[in-house]
C-alpha cells in the first residue's frame, strides 16, 4: 500500500511492509463491519493502493511504515513555520449519499424512517419529512444501507397489541355481535375508541320472522367507513394515509358485508441495498418501505401487506376507487 501524498522510499524495507500492514489491521480489528480491511465475517480484506475505500487509510500505513523503521521519501514545504522533512498529511476526497425512502403502494415521502449506513464508516440518520437523509464526508467505499420506520402513532400501537387474537374471530361472540358473523367494523370500534378516538354508533333494526322486535346500537359498518359523504364518520378523508388512518373497502357484492376495514399499521424495513461510492461522489439510493394493514379476520387479527394493498400492486382502479383513508385525531 502507498500514499497519493507521503510514501515510502523504493526499495520497500520488507519487515517494514509487514508491521505496517499488522498495525493497520490491528488499529481497526473492532471497527464496525463491513468495512474497507474486514469483511462482515471479520476476514481481512487485501491491502490495495488502487482500492478507494482504502484511500483514507494509506497516511496512517505510511506512518506505521515509517515507526517501524522504513524510510521515507523526504517532502520539504516552503513554509517557515515548517521547515525539514516532514510526513505531509493526505486529505481524501470524501463523498456524500443521498438515500431517499418512499412508500409503496400509493408512493409518498417516509418521514421518520431510520436509515443506517455501514461500511467505511457507519453512520445513522432519520429522514425528514421529504422522506431524505442525507450523509456528508463519508470516506470512499461500499456501503449498506438499511431502513426500519421508527415513527410511532397510539393508534397504530393499540391496534399492533391485538395481532393474534381471536377475540373478534367470526365464529367467536363478541357482543353485541353473536358467532358466525364478521367483526372486521367491531374491531376498529373498539381500538378506535378505546385509544381515545371517539365513533358513534348507529341504530340497528333487531328482526325476526320479518318482524321488528326491538333497536340496538351498532358500530359503523365498512360501507360507513368508505363512504366519504357519511353524516356518521366525520374524521377527513387523505389521499396518502399514514400509520394510523383507518382504511376502509366497500363492495356492494358482497353478500355477508359490506366490504373491511382495518387499521394502518407501520411499514416493512426497506430492502437492504449496496452502494459504492468513490472519492468525491454524491450517491443517491432510494429505499422502498412496504404499507401494511392491522384488521379482524376470520380467525385473528392479522396484520399484512395484501388485504387492501394487492389492488394498487394490480392497477385495479375498480377495486381502489373503492378504498378510504381517515385521519384519525382527537
Amino acid at each position: 500500500m502507498t500514499s497519493n501524498c507521503s510514501r515510502p522510499a523504493r526499495p520497500l524495507n520488507s519487515q517494514a511492509v509487514a508491521a505496517a500492514d499488522q498495525a493497520l489491521y490491528t488499529a481497526h480489528k473492532n471497527d464496525p463491519r463491513p468495512n474497507a480491511l474486514f469483511d462482515a465475517a471479520g476476514r481481512k480484506r487485501h491491502l490495495s493502493a488502487t482500492d478507494p475505500a482504502q484511500e483514507c487509510l494509506r497516511d496512517e500505513w505510511v506512518r506505521s511504515y515509517g515507526n517501524a523503521g522504513g524510510k521515507l521519501e523526504d517532502t520539504t514545504f516552503k513554509s517557515d513555520k515548517r521547515p525539514g522533512d516532514v510526513i505531509q498529511e493526505c486529505h481524501c476526497s470524501k463523498a456524500t449519499l443521498t438515500v431517499t425512502v418512499r412508500y409503496e403502494p400509493l408512493d409518498a415521502p417516509v418521514k421518520d424512517a431510520a436509515v443506517t449506513i455501514s461500511g467505511p464508516a457507519t453512520k445513522s440518520l432519520t429522514t425528514d419529512a421529504t422522506g431524505i437523509a442525507k450523509f456528508t464526508d463519508l470516506p470512499p467505499g461500499q456501503y449498506e444501507i438499511t431502513s426500519r420506520y421508527v415513527g410511532t402513532n397510539k393508534l397504530a400501537d393499540h391496534a399492533r397489541l391485538q395481532i393474534g387474537s381471536t377475540d373478534w374471530a367470526r365464529a367467536t361472540a363478541h357482543p353485541p355481535f353473536p358467532r358466525n358473523t364478521w367483526k372486521c367494523n367491531l374491531f376498529v370500534f373498539d381500538v378506535t375508541t378505546e385509544a381515545g378516538f371517539p365513533v358513534p354508533q348507529k341504530p340497528h333494526e333487531q328482526k325476526k320472522f320479518g318482524i321488528t322486535f326491538g333497536t340496538v346500537m351498532l358500530p359503523p359498518n365498512a360501507e360507513d367507513w368508505a363512504n366519504s359523504s357519511s353524516t356518521l364518520i366525520t374524521y377527513p378523508t387523505v389521499a396518502t394515509p399514514e400509520p394510523g388512518d383507518v382504511v376502509a373497502y366497500a363492495n356492494p357484492a358482497y353478500t355477508a358485508a359490506t366490504g373491511h376495514v382495518g387499521i394502518v399499521s407501520y411499514p416493512k424495513n426497506g430492502t437492504p441495498e449496496t452502494k459504492t461510492l468513490s472519492p468525491g461522489d454524491n450517491g443517491n439510493v432510494k429505499q422502498i418501505m412496504r404499507r401494511q394493514s392491522v384488521s379482524a379476520g376470520g380467525v385473528s387479527i392479522d396484520e399484512d401487506d395484501q388485504i387492501f394493498w394487492h389492488y394498487y400492486d394490480e392497477g385495479n382502479t375498480v377495486e381502489t376507487s373503492r378504498i378510504l383513508f381517515r385521519r384519525m385525531s382527537p
